[in-house]
């Protein structure tokens, strides 16, 4: 994903993260995008992710945080924020 957002012209600032729920890493992706772009970029993100089913972690369901039973989750994709910036500087 972030190979096609660069090279449709789009810079990203990527970031090593954890999720809460399955404490598994993650990767957090910044752009900065002209109004006229938000579109494009999320097609982009729409286009280069997916998600995929997981049985619930054993570790999960032994410390009470889940069901007993082992249940099929939905992990991956992509969760997209888009926030009116009112100031931005380049430096």
């Amino acid at each position: 994903m972030l190979h096609a957002l660069t090279q449709h012209g789009f810079d990203a600032t990527r970031l090593a993260s954890t999720g809460g729920f399955l404490a598994k890493e993650n990767t957090t992706v910044f752009l900065g995008v002209d109004e006229e772009r938000v579109q494009q970029a999320i097609d982009l993100i729409k286009a280069h992710t997916r998600d995929r089913r997981q049985a619930t972690p054993l570790e999960l369901i032994q410390s009470g945080s889940c069901p007993k039973l082992p249940a099929e989750l939905v992990v991956g994709g992509a969760t997209i924020f888009v926030l009116d910036i009112e100031y931005f500087e380049r430096a």
